[in-house]
């Protein structure tokens, strides 16, 4: 009988063990993990009170944009990270504001920015 507790323990144990977080593309062949942490050069930017962040939208190139859409992956809607806002990070910001209730309008505004800032 002892045995056999072992070996239930042991399966336990290892399902108990801490597993990477995986994007939905890992369930293919791939093995893809998010970045959990804010990559170094975009910490800074949450500094900034959201009512203090620029108005992004489409054709907006800069830094911020660069936040936007790594917050937009880390939620799961994927998005190149290249800090230009063309059609891909509009897309993904409307799915976004439908997710969180907002105004669809793919501009990033203060109640969009007070959204993303929540997902930290």
């Amino acid at each position: 009988m002892k045995k056999k507790w072992i070996a239930i323990i042991s399966a336990f144990g290892l399902l108990a063990t801490p597993l990477p977080l995986q994007s939905a593309e890992a369930t293919s062949n791939e093995s893809v993990v998010q970045e959990e942490k804010l990559p170094e050069n975009l910490e800074n930017l949450m500094d900034i009170a959201p009512e203090h962040q620029f108005i992004l939208r489409k054709g907006s190139a800069r830094i911020e944009v660069e936040l936007l859409q790594w917050t937009l992956n880390q939620y799961g809607l994927e998005t190149a990270v290249d800090g230009i806002f063309g059609p891909e990070t509009e897309k993904s910001v409307r799915q976004y504001q439908t997710d969180k209730g907002l105004t669809v309008d793919g501009i990033v505004g203060v109640n969009t920015w007070v959204a993303i800032y929540g997902e930290y």
